[in-house]
């Protein structure tokens, strides 16, 4: 059955959903002048009307939480993807110390000396340490 959002046009928004066998009349039975009824299968409640089209509700982005630390996984695999993590392990092999700490750690805090000195290494801006910490996170997840 063909679904038709029924909208007021002095507020532009879609009030409801409804099926009908037929494309119903304008306005549709039961609503008052003002109320219109446009078939879609894809319109909700939540949908607006521009005065000749229905729109869709805009998508509200998620803020991106960056994680204070990562998993030696995550941080090589994103290194990887980056084409730098052999650069990343010289630096690690190159001071035994170093060398120990990466062993011997699971996660690698942002805050840690050890992530600090990769970091100043690197010559890595702020949001490029942000960056590479959600991604990290999303291939370990």
């Amino acid at each position: 059955m063909p679904r038709f959002a029924i909208i007021d046009t002095t507020v532009k928004t879609v009030i409801n959903v409804v099926e009908y066998d037929d494309a119903p009349s304008n306005p549709p039975p039961g609503f008052e002048k003002g109320i219109i009824a446009v078939r879609s299968d894809e319109a909700g409640p939540d949908w607006g009307w521009d005065g000749s089209a229905l729109v869709a509700p805009a998508i509200l982005e998620l803020p991106v939480i960056v994680p204070a630390l990562a998993t030696k996984l995550g941080l090589r695999r994103v290194f990887v993807e980056q084409g730098r993590w052999d650069q990343v392990k010289a630096m690690i092999a190159a001071n035994p110390d170093t060398q120990e700490e990466w062993d011997l750690a699971i996660e690698i805090k942002r805050t840690d000396p050890l992530a600090e000195g990769l970091i100043a290494a690197m010559k890595l801006e702020p949001a490029d340490v942000d960056a590479i910490l959600v991604r990290a996170k999303q291939l370990t997840d």
